[in-house]
Formats: structure tokens, sequence, C-alpha cells
């Protein structure tokens, strides 16, 4: 009961309100990056995480960054400021944190081991497998966008249809008539790319395209030229709004838009595994789908397949986990931070990874931390 010794401590949970952004949406503002690195505090205009932080008002001297070179074209946020931020750091390995010494902290480098756990100063000790964590085979799912220079986007190509003996595609326009839906209000002009393949790929952000004066020089009649009455690919990203209007008949030969596009290839994937423990315990996979795997070469490999290699070689190990207590007062503990563990009875590990903590404190008792530990 005594009131003397009473510290008062304020705390600020930033990640929490991170995590609330997406309740306020701007919703006249597309939540769509293009052409970016995933970290590069020199070119923060280019850097996803310095653009996913600006969404919650986070500026470049609130963050804390290691430079990650990894390119994608294009990326659809969905989630919360802090999600995004959360699924960046696992798939490149980075340390995320809203730490007191910036708002925002993403750092990716391998921190040396800086603390050792040993019979001086650990009170209670338990030691577990991380079996539940075992996976022997790799699956990777996502949408691949794919960039396309100068190529053409839309074609008209609306029915009725009349072909010519050479089976070329014509559309009759008549004054007095039924009209066309091109040349109603509200008609979308929907992008699509065809690959080297043959494959049709529908686009998602188009930017560099033909303006109206080169549209309309485009128009190809056999007859009386079609007038623009509407124009418009800077409304939408995906989709230009045109309407055309003709004073006579004539007959439309073809319409096109072309410019540089980024287009999505659905359900691409990369699976992996190690068939000799497949053999062993059958098929236990991991099954992820994100949208900041990268195409990029790291060491030569594409970094997706890197990292599945990586991820693999982590989770088909047998590791160690720790639950472990202590009285001394380590405060400067956090959690991703790299331990040692040095214990009688074969209770070691060379480098595990704090993943959970808590610092407790009771009026008429010792104080004391709590940790689990994961082996790395």
């Amino acid at each position: 009961g005594y009131k003397g010794r009473v510290c008062t401590v304020g705390l600020v949970d930033l990640a929490a309100r991170l995590k609330e952004t997406d309740k306020e949406k701007d919703w006249t503002n597309p939540e769509v990056i293009a052409h970016a690195r995933i970290c590069d505090k020199e070119f923060p205009e280019s850097s996803i995480v310095h653009l996913i932080a600006a969404r919650a008002g986070l500026s470049v001297g609130d963050i804390d960054c290691s430079t990650i070179t990894e390119y994608l074209p294009y990326v659809n946020l969905t989630r919360s400021v802090w999600d995004e931020l959360s699924d960046v750091a696992t798939i490149y390995g980075a340390h995320l944190e809203t730490a007191m010494e910036k708002p925002l902290v993403f750092v990716n480098t391998e921190d040396e081991v800086q603390y050792t756990f040993d019979s001086s100063n650990v009170t209670h000790v338990r030691m577990h497998d991380l079996r539940s964590q075992y996976r022997n085979t790799i699956r990777l799912r996502w949408t691949r966008y794919r960039e396309f220079a100068n190529t053409e986007l839309w074609r008209y190509s609306d029915p009725p249809v009349i072909y010519t003996s050479g089976l070329v595609p014509t559309f009759s326009f008549v004054l007095d008539g039924e009209k066309r839906a091109i040349e109603n209000g509200g008609y979308d002009a929907h992008y699509t790319v065809k690959t080297p393949e043959g494959k049709s790929l529908a686009v998602v952000y188009a930017e560099n395209l033909d303006s109206q004066d080169e549209f309309a020089a485009n128009i190809v009649t056999s007859g009386p030229p079609l007038q623009v009455l509407e124009y418009d690919v800077s409304t939408r990203r995906d989709r230009a709004a045109i309407r055309l209007g003709t004073e006579t008949n004539t007959v439309l030969l073809s319409a096109t838009i072309s410019g540089d596009a980024i287009a999505g290839d659905t359900s691409f994937s990369h699976y992996i595994d190690k068939p000799s423990e497949v053999a062993l315990n059958g098929t236990v996979a991991e099954n992820i789908t994100t949208p900041y795997l990268s195409e990029s070469l790291r060491d030569g490999v594409p970094y997706y397949r890197a990292f599945a290699a990586g991820l693999l070689e982590k989770l088909s190990r047998a590791r160690k986990g720790f639950f472990l207590k202590t009285n001394r007062g380590v405060f400067h503990a956090r959690v991703g931070a790299a331990v040692t563990v040095r214990l009688p009875d074969g209770l070691v590990c060379e480098r595990a990874e704090i993943v959970e903590m808590e610092l407790r404190y009771k009026a008429r008792e010792a104080f004391h931390a709590s940790f689990f530990l994961e082996e790395a």
C-alpha cells in the first residue's frame, strides 16, 4: 500500500495505430504501387516500404531501414499498413518494429548474438521440439505481374461483325438506326495484352497511352471518318472511356489503343520439396501466397526461388524451442533479437531468436522476464 515507490510508465503502441489504417481508407486515392523496389531510403518515392508507411502519415525521417533492391512492377494494397509491412518483412527476412529511436524500423541485417542465457542468469527453463513447424514441401502461388512496352492494349471487336471475302472484320456504323454500345456514354474499353506465349492477360496498370489525337489518327474506316466524342485514359488505369459518333453511314475497319502496361498472370506457382523427407514422412506442405515475391535475381537466382529454398531448408530441420525465465533486468531485450542458450543437460543452442517476451513487475516479488525462443 505504500505509494512512494511508484513509477508511472506511458506506453505508445504505434503498431496498433498502423493496424487500424484500413478503417480510414482514402477511396479517392488508389492504393496501388507501380515500378518500385522493396526498400530504398535514397529514393523513397519508388520504395514500397516508404510508400506503404506514407499512408499512415510517416515521412522519410520517421523510418530507419535497410536497402532491399528487389523490384516489383505492381502491388495492390488491400490490408492495413501494419499487415502489409509485416508481409514484406516476412518475405525478405527483415526486422519490423515501432521503436523508441524511430516510429518505424525495417532492417534486414543479420544481428550478432546479443545475449547469452546460462546458469548464471536463468531461473527456469523448458526445452521442446518445434515439430509442429516441420514442412518438407513449399508451395508458392501468387499473381505474377509482367511489364509490356509499346504494345497494343485494345482493339475494337464488338458484334455485329461483317467479314470480307478475305475474312477481315468490319463494323458498320449507321446514322439512322440502332446504335452500337461505343456510340453511347459509359463505354469502357478494357485493356488486355498478348504474351509471347500467346496467352491473353488482363491489364491492371497502363501508362504512356495514345493521346486523343493519336487515337483518332489511327482509326481506319471505309467511308467517312468517325468522330471521337469522348476519350479518357487518365481516370482508370485498366481501361479507357470512349465514345464514337458518326454523321453519316460508314464502316469501321480498326480502332486501337497502344501504350505501356502491367498485366497480371494469376495463380503463378512455384513448388519445391525434399524427396527424401517426403518419402519418409509424406507431404507436409507450407502454402504461401503474397504479392511481394520478386523475380529479381539474387546471387543469380530469382528471389522467389531463393526464398522458397531458404524456407524449406529451415522448416525441414529438426529445431529446438525454449521457454525460460530470468530475474535479470534484461530491459534491452527485443523480439527478433539473436541469443545463445548454454545450460547444463544438453540445453544448448548457438543461435536462437526471441519470438515472444514478457517483463513482469509485482509489488512484493522479484522482477522476472520470460522468453520464448526458437532455434534459427
